[in-house]
């Protein structure tokens, strides 16, 4: 059976927990780098990443990778690609995306345009034809390079793996689903023990984390651009899917899941959404003002994502929601608390220093993972 080469996108600081989900689906050869991780397989590893990856943000087929100094080097590159072992006559091949970071070559327009180019010319010399009609199925290819080494591959996700299908309707600072299971995952999250999210806002950090006290996959419910490709059987999909279906768990008991908040209308869109999420009867939603949060229960995990306050108002109103946070959040009975924000000063306001504290990224929003024990 073939073997390529993939690789699995990530937000900076959260490589480390997609290598980790690699390894536990059993694929081989994971390798870490700044904002990815490579690994190997047959077709089948990229479906299966694609299907469980609930860090990760795209998966990627990878054509080659090589030095590009010249827009000569890159065209001659990808050229030498043997586009027809993957491609059929009549396949779109549309170069969607470009990246450049710390390159000679900088124009994004030009290196897909070239890049395009490139492919059209392999094409013509395996299927001995001047033109295509690019009416099949479709396979996006991105160009990217990084300090003059250019990576050539397929995106074999199509829409960014955080769009689990769940999610219509957006809060006002909505934390994407690769990113809450994330800040799950770091969190060490127990479904023995009880989790509250005292600001879910539209309900993420609680549905990611009864998808993973269920095992739900979280690409149950949508579909992959790489699901036409020639690399994959009529029954691949099919077969992948019953059995990601036949893995989740809707018998183990689980430790109750909270997620509360002031904005009736937000509680809404989460009660949607947990539905759309097959989660629905794990989770439960109130109105609670985060100062009335009390619990009788010990050894509970916090996880929230509170308002930013990224103007100088709101930030003094944040600080002042940090400063109550820290009066209530300890005063549970020992439990782990996780927040995420931007705000150097949230220790300060808090009242305690975080037993660790880890750098991450909400969209391009530099963040800290605050931690307590």
């Amino acid at each position: 059976m073939q073997s390529f080469t993939w690789i699995a996108t990530a937000a900076f600081g959260v490589e480390g927990i997609v290598a980790r989900e690699l390894r536990a689906l059993g694929l081989e050869d994971v390798r870490c780098e700044n904002g990815r991780v490579l690994f190997c397989g047959d077709a089948r590893a990229g479906a299966l990443a694609n299907m469980h990856l609930r860090c990760a943000d795209r998966v990627f087929l990878r054509m080659a990778a090589f030095p590009a100094t010249s827009f000569e080097e890159l065209f001659q590159g990808v050229r030498a690609i043997d586009w027809g072992a993957l491609l059929g006559v009549n396949d779109k091949f549309p170069v969607v995306r470009a990246k450049s970071v710390q390159s000679k070559l900088f124009s994004l327009r030009d290196l897909q345009a070239i890049t395009k180019r490139a492919m059209v010319e392999a094409m013509k010399r395996t299927y001995h034809r001047d033109w295509f009609d690019e009416t099949g199925a479709t396979y996006p290819v991105e160009v990217s390079l990084y300090r003059d080494v250019a990576t050539i591959a397929l995106d074999a996700s199509g829409t960014g793996l955080h769009r689990r299908g769940y999610r219509p309707m957006v809060g006002e600072a909505p934390l994407r689903e690769t990113l809450a299971a994330a800040l799950v995952t770091i969190s060490r999250y127990d479904p023995e023990r009880p989790f509250h999210d005292p600001m879910c806002g539209t309900g993420t950090l609680p549905i990611e984390a009864a998808m993973i006290a269920r095992r739900r996959a979280p690409g149950l419910t949508r579909s992959f651009a790489c699901e036409s490709w020639s690399i994959y059987g009529p029954n691949d999909w099919r077969l992948l899917r019953q059995q990601a279906e036949e893995a989740v768990d809707t018998q183990s008991a689980i430790a109750p899941i909270l997620g509360t908040d002031i904005d009736e209308r937000a509680l809404y869109a989460a009660r949607t959404h947990a539905r759309l999420a097959g989660v629905e009867k794990d989770i439960h939603f109130q109105r609670m003002d985060v100062r009335e949060l009390t619990s009788s229960r010990a050894r509970g995990l916090i996880v929230c994502n509170p308002p930013y306050g990224e103007r100088l108002g709101d930030k003094r109103q944040a600080e002042a929601l940090y400063r109550v946070m820290g009066n209530v959040f300890r005063a549970l009975p020992d439990w782990k608390m996780g927040v995420i924000t931007p705000q150097a000063g949230f220790e300060r306001c808090f009242g305690a220093r975080a037993r660790s504290n880890r750098k991450l990224y909400n969209g391009k929003i530099q963040c800290y993972y605050y931690q307590y024990y």
